[in-house]
């Protein structure tokens, strides 16, 4: 598997800073794919990392504060109010 781990950047609201990863069967079916992409899907998020492990996956993935796991929340749910206070995005998972 060809993995790739994502991060929203600041174009995608409340979704910024959370990590994500997808895995395909090879690379050139990732660069068939995100030659696909829209502008709009490329400006949401960024490759943070491509071509890692599983295990490297989850480590990134590991390292997205919970502010902005609230904020992603709080946006989903339809709120606007995802700006959080400086001192959350501090916080980290264990």
């Amino acid at each position: 598997m060809y993995n790739v781990a994502f991060v929203y950047t600041k174009e995608a609201g409340g979704f910024e800073g959370v990590i994500t990863w997808s895995s395909w069967p090879t690379e050139a079916d990732f660069d068939q794919e995100f030659a696909d992409w829209s502008e709009e899907q490329k400006k949401n998020q960024r490759i943070l990392e491509k071509g890692i492990s599983s295990e490297r996956c989850v480590e990134l993935v590991k390292q997205t504060p919970a502010a902005c796991y609230i904020a992603a929340a709080i946006q989903k749910s339809g709120g606007d109010e995802y700006r959080l206070e400086r001192e959350l995005t501090t916080w980290r998972l264990p």
